[in-house]
């Protein structure tokens, strides 16, 4: 990645967003490009909670073995295929085993939902995370997350607005949270005019993020005209201004909420 970018972003950032929490990015990779390995004996299996080292600044990378969740394999690409659980858990219906999360009230309605669900590839067999403050020169990122409070989430979905006259710019799919952060971003980036997503309405994730935070998964190729465009755009105007002054948001290098436990 070009150096330049990631500087310009850092002083946008810190211009328009107060030093918010920074995005972090999603790359593949055949190394792991002075990442650490996720394993399954140190850490809890659900993808948002694996992000947060990343969110943290640790940089950390995922193989197919580095988590039990089909769901977050599936998510990643490390696994095309569906898990029947899958339908099970979402349904509302429960076995001798477990409970379902009663999400859909019919469960032909899973099955149906489920054959609409993208089915990605892994390009490498490292999924690795970064923060951007972390991205290295010959990263190449595939899709930027930012974790976002209301405020932020309203720029930003206005931002991804700016150079676009389709009123549907921007996604929020029905899917698990892990899925709104790398699965329909990366299906975005085949597509003519890549589409951010918005997410973790999953309310079963809820519990692994802050209160009143949503997510905010990019294709690379389109973040990269956002930042292009942040000086020429609404953040400058006394509009945005009268928002960003409501409060000091916590420093991105110093995120009190985060804590890294690789």
């Amino acid at each position: 990645m070009n150096m330049e970018i990631k500087k310009r972003l850092l002083e946008l950032w810190d211009k328009y967003f107060n030093g918010h929490e920074l995005p972090f990015v999603l790359m593949y990779s055949q190394d792991p490009l002075n990442s650490v390995k996720v394993s399954p004996e140190n850490n809890n299996d659900c993808l948002i909670y694996t992000v947060s080292h990343a969110r943290a600044g640790k940089n950390i990378y995922i193989e197919s073995d580095s988590l039990d969740c089909s769901g977050a394999k599936r998510s990643l690409g490390f696994d095309t295929g569906t898990n029947p659980l899958s339908a099970f858990l979402v349904s509302n219906c429960n076995n001798t085993e477990k409970i379902g999360k009663k999400c859909k009230k019919k469960s032909i309605k899973i099955h149906e939902w489920l054959e609409q669900l993208p089915a990605i590839q892994a390009p490498a067999p490292k999924a690795i995370f970064k923060r951007w403050d972390r991205i290295e020169e010959g990263d190449e990122p595939k899709v930027v997350i930012c974790f976002a409070d209301p405020n932020e989430l309203s720029a930003l979905f206005t931002l991804a607005n700016f150079e676009e006259s389709n009123p549907y710019t921007v996604k929020a799919p029905f899917c698990p949270g892990c899925a709104s952060l790398t699965m329909f971003p990366m299906q975005e980036k085949f597509s003519p005019n890549p589409r951010p997503i918005v997410g973790m309405f999953d309310v079963s994730t809820r519990p692994y993020i802050p209160q009143s935070t949503f997510s905010f998964a990019i294709p690379f190729e389109k973040f990269e005209y956002m930042i292009e465009n942040m000086d020429n755009s609404f953040l400058s105007h006394d509009m945005w201004n009268k928002v960003q002054i409501r409060y000091t948001y916590p420093s991105a290098r110093k995120y009190p909420r985060l804590r890294c436990h690789l």
